[in-house]
């Protein structure tokens, strides 16, 4: 009974979990835990008193079978209670894991709306200025550029004017720089140029004193065929090491001149500034020099429509079909029977005293 007692207590804490209008999914895993754990505990609590019960149904007074069987009962509707609250958990799980689900989706949807809200409020006055200064911005480039191609015949006399694109944008080209600079003494395979590689130097056997500069190299270590006693002979050499920071190359980047598109707020409103891949400096900076017309308004007509509104159904006239027509039977044509029997001598002779 006190297993009992204490399994009612605990089912009753469990129900307020299930039953709270406002809970998490952690809160209602732990309590979905608790739960099963009870309808096991409610089920073996089931199980004794139906053996007690039935190990006493021959032995016991009908006062004690009595007390076994309220027992029994207890068991069943604390087991049936378990597992109500069981399901009820699970129900209860699946609703906060909605409601998480809907709070996280509805959480991106403020934040969007929010962003939106604040761009809203400021894109229309901070576009049109920010597109007007570029404009400007690169119509003083346009300009620019223009003079300094109309300068260029006079970069003899007074110096050449580097572009101001390309000297921003790191453009411009940078020559070849000398690192470090040596001379060193290299093996070399008669009858080429090149040293051997690193790899191979120290596999080149001297002669000997007499000619310390002439060596061996074998077939093997060269990687070729030598044409005689598997050899080849080389001759040290001497070479410059040079270490170079390699040139850099033009820029392939668009010219903003060329490239920018920067399109009006409405859809019928004149560009800011448009791309064209054939302009050059001075037709940049017409285009950038013209005045901006003022955004079109647009036309709204006030028109005039009639909508049909369909009858209900209830209300339309009942239609009685057109009877039909039957078709009419196409004619028989006689058998041959028919045909010979019309043109018999007696109805021949018939017909003519008839005819007569």
């Amino acid at each position: 009974m006190k297993a009992t007692a204490k399994l009612a207590s605990t089912l009753a804490a469990l129900v307020g979990v299930a039953r709270a209008k406002e809970t998490t999914v952690s809160k209602v895993e732990a309590a979905l835990i608790e739960a099963r754990e009870q309808v096991a505990s409610a089920n073996r609590e089931h199980d004794a008193a139906e053996r007690a019960y039935e190990s006493g149904l021959l032995d016991e007074s009908a006062a004690a079978l009595a007390k076994l069987l309220d027992r029994k009962a207890s068991a069943v509707i604390e087991r049936d209670r378990a597992a109500a609250l069981v399901k009820a958990l699970e129900n209860r799980l699946a609703e906060a894991r909605a409601a998480e689900s809907r709070a996280e989706r509805e959480a991106v949807h403020r934040d969007a709306v929010a962003k939106a809200d604040a761009i809203k409020a400021r894109f229309a006055d901070e576009y049109r200025h920010h597109a007007g200064a570029i404009r400007n911005l690169l119509r003083d480039l346009a300009e620019a550029e223009t003079a300094r191609l109309q300068a260029n015949p006079l970069q003899q006399e007074f110096g050449r004017i580097e572009p101001v694109e390309d000297a921003i944008r790191g453009a411009q080209w940078e020559p070849e720089e000398i690192v470090s600079s040596e001379v060193v003494t290299l093996w070399c395979m008669d009858g080429r140029t090149e040293p051997l590689p690193a790899d191979k130097q120290r596999d080149v056997r001297p002669r000997g004193n007499s000619e310390l500069h002439r060596g061996l190299l074998p077939s093997t270590a060269s990687g070729q065929c030598s044409p005689t006693a598997g050899q080849w002979e080389c001759t040290q050499r001497q070479y410059r090491r040079v270490v170079v920071r390699e040139a850099s190359r033009s820029s392939t980047a668009d010219s903003l001149l060329q490239a920018v598109h920067l399109p009006g707020l409405h859809h019928l409103a004149e560009h800011y500034v448009t791309s064209e891949t054939w302009r050059s400096p001075d037709t940049a900076l017409a285009h950038l020099s013209r005045e901006r017309p003022a955004d079109p308004v647009i036309a709204r007509p006030v028109v005039e429509r009639f909508e049909l509104i369909p009858e209900p159904p209830a209300e339309r006239e009942a239609v009685v079909p057109f009877p039909k027509r039957e078709p009419d039977p196409a004619p028989r044509t006689p058998s041959a029977r028919e045909t010979r029997a019309q043109h018999t001598p007696s109805k021949i002779m018939a017909a003519d005293r008839l005819a007569g």
